[in-house]
């Protein structure tokens, strides 16, 4: 099945399994403001930073995807470095610094992703 879907991973400072779920399920309240959540893959440490948990979801959007991709962003913090494409391809990346903000305060890193891509192919990881 293909579908219009953002692809949301983001790497979080925890300090446990514990802290990463609850910090998953955070993120999972703030995306399925803007839509359904399709895949929710649970949190994993970080082979290179073992101290960030990596979480990952799937959320095919409510609204049209140019807009839901737009206003995720605007939401979850800034600066994002983005990259818009006419066909649909749209990502952004997010840089924890100090002069950066995110609505989940122990986000380290994010990555989302905007496009007509397979929602169920694959383990859940990009």
């Amino acid at each position: 099945m293909s579908d219009n879907a953002i692809f949301v991973r983001l790497f979080v400072l925890a300090k446990d399994d514990t802290a990463a779920e609850r910090l998953r399920g955070s993120v999972r309240q703030i995306l399925s403001r803007h839509g359904l959540i399709v895949r929710d893959v649970p949190p994993k440490r970080y082979w290179k930073i073992p101290e960030l948990f990596g979480v990952f979801m799937v959320l095919r959007p409510a609204a049209r995807l140019p807009e839901a991709f737009s206003a995720i962003l605007r939401e979850l913090g800034s600066p994002w470095v983005e990259h818009r494409s006419s066909d649909g391809g749209d990502w952004a990346i997010w840089n924890g610094s100090p002069t950066a903000s995110f609505l989940i305060p122990e986000a380290r890193w994010a990555y989302l992703e905007a496009g007509k891509q397979p929602i169920d192919a694959g383990n859940g990881e990009p």
